[in-house]
């Protein structure tokens, strides 16, 4: 079930990639769940490390993983290792505050700032999720 909702499949629908928000603000949280509205997705929203992690583990198994990495009592560094280490093949997006200096996250190039610019956010995770689709070699149709 790779990349995909497991609750998809027994209606019958159309199965979507999956996509994890590891944000412990709400608002922010909120606004990344609405940009991806018109993203054919599904979306998971996780306010904590513990479930960000079961999520990852689960059958949810997400394509891309957009995450706050300075959650509260969470090493930067040893979080993004271990969600990565949980979803291997799945594309990371880091949300960084401007004013917070982040060295030990330079190496992660695809890095947004917040406040999180909606449309700017919706089309680099539609591209991920693009290209994760061709990558496992199912085309940009489906």
């Amino acid at each position: 079930m790779d990349g995909y909702t497991q609750h998809d499949v027994p209606t019958g629908r159309i199965m979507r990639p999956a996509v994890l928000i590891v944000e412990d603000s709400p608002s922010t949280a909120d606004l990344a769940r609405v940009a991806l509205d018109h993203v054919a997705c599904d979306v998971e929203v996780a306010d904590d490390a513990d479930r960000a992690l079961e999520l990852a583990r689960s059958t949810f198994s997400p394509r891309v993983l957009v995450i706050d990495p300075y959650l509260p009592g969470v090493h930067p560094q040893i979080f993004i290792v271990t969600l990565h280490q949980a979803v291997p093949g799945a594309a990371m997006v880091l949300l960084l505050e401007r004013a917070v200096p982040n060295p030990e996250l330079s190496s992660f190039s695809l890095r947004m700032f917040k406040p999180l610019q909606p449309r700017r956010f919706a089309t680099l995770v539609a591209e991920l999720l693009n290209k994760a689709k061709l990558d496992a070699g199912e085309g940009a149709d489906g």
